[in-house]
């Protein structure tokens, strides 16, 4: 098993010679062309919890691309813990309409390009090996997408894998077999384990979890339930030191969609 949450251990990280975003290897440590990012950035967490955090080496021009969306999710982790903001540098966009079931809300912020650049970055970390952004992927985002229809909230539906992904990380925890990274005093914990899959198009796949405080709970409203994040991506060949599963097919599911809970 891989595990990372010692500070030197992720103080070793910063010294990757390739760039986790491309790919492509990194100048030398003095050249104005290297950056380097905070997985997740900063501005999420509280300032008591600033401590220990996963930075990966990028090109000056790979970063910052996301640097708006960051904000976004930091703004909505930031009002769930009680923060303010200025109005001036608010970026979410919330709506509100009626719903057959009461008055609803709708915060307009695409999770899963973050997600996804923030799992890259945990594969960089846990097997020093680039993880291309074209990789085919599932992510469950930890809150329920919904959009406004003729007749109020539509949700989207359950997928019957989601539960598998939550069921094969319980499972694999409990018996010691997963790869894993706790950053920011602990509220940051991201865990993931390797099935094979050997279809066309990978023989790999990785399935994972990403708890950052408990923002399972942003989902919850009185006709959707609480969701973690979980996902899933392939590869044509298992990392080096990748944790590969333990199956149990007799092992009762939990029918829990947070692997967290």
């Amino acid at each position: 098993m891989v595990e990372i949450h010692k500070q030197k251990d992720l103080q070793k990280l910063r010294s990757l010679p390739f760039c986790y975003i491309c790919g492509e290897s990194l100048p030398s440590t003095k050249s104005s062309e290297r950056n380097r990012d905070h997985l997740p950035p900063t501005t999420i967490f509280k300032v008591e919890d600033r401590v220990n955090p996963l930075i990966l080496p990028t090109h000056e021009g790979c970063n910052h691309a996301e640097g708006h969306l960051d904000e976004q999710i930091g703004q909505l982790i930031g009002i769930h813990h009680g923060r303010s903001f200025d109005p001036r540098k608010f970026r979410l966009r919330i709506s509100e309409f009626d719903d057959p079931l009461g008055r609803v809300g709708l915060v307009h912020v695409d999770l899963e390009p973050a997600i996804w650049r923030w799992v890259r970055g945990f594969h960089a970390a846990l097997y020093r090996e680039h993880l291309p952004n074209d990789a085919h992927k599932h992510i469950q985002p930890p809150m329920t997408a919904g959009r406004h229809g003729d007749d109020g909230l539509v949700t989207e539906e359950v997928l019957p894998q989601q539960f598998d992904y939550v069921e094969i990380i319980e499972r694999n925890r409990s018996l010691g077999r997963l790869d894993r990274i706790v950053t920011r005093a602990g509220k940051c914990i991201y865990e993931c384990v390797w099935i094979d899959v050997l279809s066309p198009a990978e023989a790999h796949a990785c399935i994972f979890a990403l708890r950052i405080y408990d923002w399972s709970d942003l989902g919850l409203t009185g006709r959707t339930e609480r969701r973690g994040c979980t996902g899933v991506y392939g590869t044509m060949h298992l990392p080096a030191g990748a944790t590969a599963e333990v199956q149990e097919p007799n092992r009762r599911v939990s029918g829990s969609l947070d692997p967290f809970a």
